[in-house]
């Protein structure tokens, strides 16, 4: 057998497994930045295991009393209230997504954006550090609490933290 006719199909393959994973990072980048929307969720998220198992969010629609935080500050060093909103904006705005913290249980949400590619602190900057009443559609998975928030405004009876 020819040497030579071995090698040719090698290098073709070898060749189009490298363009291949050489453009799959645009690939993901260009999904990740379109514009389309996928709504959040109305009682259920479903997704698979690797397995193929199916794995369902259950999603609750709730009103929360608490305070808008930073979660890396509220977790490391309890950076809440009035005096934290500065440092918790800026991190916000440099990146970190914002938190709920329910006043009554002590529970932590991440804020979830209502659509993919959209910023899910944004409509929420004014409320940083100060005590809200909120409404939202609340989730969990493996572990780690989430809402979308539809609503949130000042608790005028709430106790400001210094």
């Amino acid at each position: 057998m020819n040497p030579k006719h071995i090698d040719r199909p090698v290098t073709m393959l070898a060749s189009i497994a490298f363009v291949a994973l050489a453009f799959a990072p645009l690939a993901v980048q260009a999904h990740e930045g379109s514009k389309h929307t996928h709504p959040a969720p109305k009682n259920a998220t479903t997704s698979k295991t690797s397995g193929g198992e199916a794995i369902t969010a259950k999603v609750k629609t709730v009103t929360m009393q608490g305070e808008i935080v930073d979660p890396q500050c509220w977790i490391q060093h309890d950076g809440r209230g009035k005096a934290h909103a500065g440092c918790a904006l800026a991190c916000a705005k440099a990146g970190q997504t914002l938190a709920f913290l329910d006043d009554k249980t002590g529970t932590l949400y991440q804020l979830l954006a209502e659509n993919h590619s959209s910023d899910p602190n944004e409509k929420w900057y004014g409320l940083v550090g100060k005590p809200v009443i909120v409404k939202g559609d609340v989730m969990a998975r493996g572990g780690m609490n989430a809402i979308v928030l539809r609503s949130a405004v000042v608790d005028r009876e709430g106790k400001q933290r210094p």
